[in-house]
């Protein structure tokens, strides 16, 4: 007789459902790379316009110009704080992500747990029953022997 875990296939489903937290908290993290990336990428480009528009504006800078740098400065500003606040929405996506995945890691952990106990369990009645069959034979042969002596002259 083969052993059958009880909750082979909950087992089975939460298996599934950690390699899936595992998948999302991945694709999290890559986003929150990439929400890092811009920023620091738009950082960047809002240090080298104002470092340009002081370079120009010290050579005297033509006042269309110098409302088109001020302008493009506010929305670069305005795009770091719109980039700052997807960071932060990413790196709280990526705990959540973290969390589920414990979570669902929990759950295998404890159904494996039980798999193993069940098993031990399985296995224990298993040498009983192996012992018992044993322990018949061994009394079937003594009797055979006791009665094969006693048709002995």
């Amino acid at each position: 007789m083969a052993f059958v875990f009880r909750f082979a296939k909950l087992l089975a489903h939460r298996r599934h459902q950690l390699r899936e937290a595992q998948v999302a908290l991945a694709r999290a993290v890559e986003q929150a790379a990439q929400a890092e990336r811009l920023l620091a990428e738009t950082q960047e480009t809002l240090e080298s316009y104002r470092l340009r528009w002081q370079e120009r504006a010290q050579d005297g800078l033509p006042l269309g110009e110098h409302l088109a740098f001020q302008r493009y400065l506010a929305y670069l500003e305005q795009q770091l704080q719109r980039l700052r606040a997807a960071r932060d929405t990413a790196r709280r996506h990526v705990q959540e992500k973290q969390k589920l995945l414990l979570e669902r890691d929990q759950e295998v952990k404890k159904l494996e747990r039980l798999e193993e106990v069940d098993y031990e369990k399985f296995r224990w009645h298993q040498k009983k029953r192996e012992q018992k069959k044993l322990d018949e034979l061994a009394v079937r042969s003594f009797d055979g022997d006791l009665a094969a002596r006693d048709l002995l002259p």
